[in-house]
């Protein structure tokens, strides 16, 4: 026999949902249709290092590099669409500079009527895993002694070449059928 609990009224409901998004390991921030911030959870505060304060009002492209502005305007145009972006691998910047690798997940938020109005954002750091992802594949292309490429990246450096010649012939290498002139004395 399974015991029930009685149904929360929604201050009870509101509290504990509010907890549960403070409490969480990623950074968890809302957003208006037009990019500016207007929640920003301590594990934000902890990931990107603006204050709630310093974040809340301004625009979430202080937290793009600028070489990664043009993804701004293509995220919002979607969660005004209602679509949801779902583990979006990019760089983002960090208060004091530094770049993370982050996967991130914008969901549209709607109104009572199904329209959007605004979006969340929950975004996880994945710079470790991305580094190792990195070292692993080092490792396996690279000799373990001398630290030269390996047969494995050889082969595959040969075979892009290959198909790069076959896609374009005229990228080939001078021809060797260029005669050298020697000097007789």
């Amino acid at each position: 026999m399974t015991r029930c609990r009685p149904a929360l009224d929604m201050e009870q409901t509101l509290a504990l949902f509010r907890s549960m998004v403070e409490s969480a390991d990623d950074a968890i921030f809302g957003k208006t249709l037009d990019g500016i911030i207007t929640y920003w959870n301590p594990a934000a505060e902890r990931l990107y290092g603006y204050s709630r304060e310093e974040a809340v009002g301004h625009s979430v492209s202080l937290i793009i590099p600028p070489e990664r502005s043009e993804e701004l305007p293509d995220l919002l145009a979607r969660v005004r669409r209602g679509e949801r972006v779902e583990h979006y691998e990019t760089t983002r910047l960090r208060k004091d500079g530094t770049r993370l690798e982050v996967s991130v997940t914008v969901s549209p938020i709607l109104d009572r009527s199904g329209r959007p109005v605004g979006a969340s954002a929950i975004t996880r750091d994945i710079s470790g895993q991305k580094q190792t992802e990195r070292d692993l594949r080092h490792v396996a292309l690279h000799d373990a002694l001398t630290d030269l490429p390996n047969r494995i990246l050889f082969t595959e450096r040969v075979s892009q070449a290959l198909a790069r010649q076959r896609r374009d012939p005229t990228t080939a290498s001078p021809s060797s059928s260029s005669t050298s002139t020697t000097s007789r004395r």
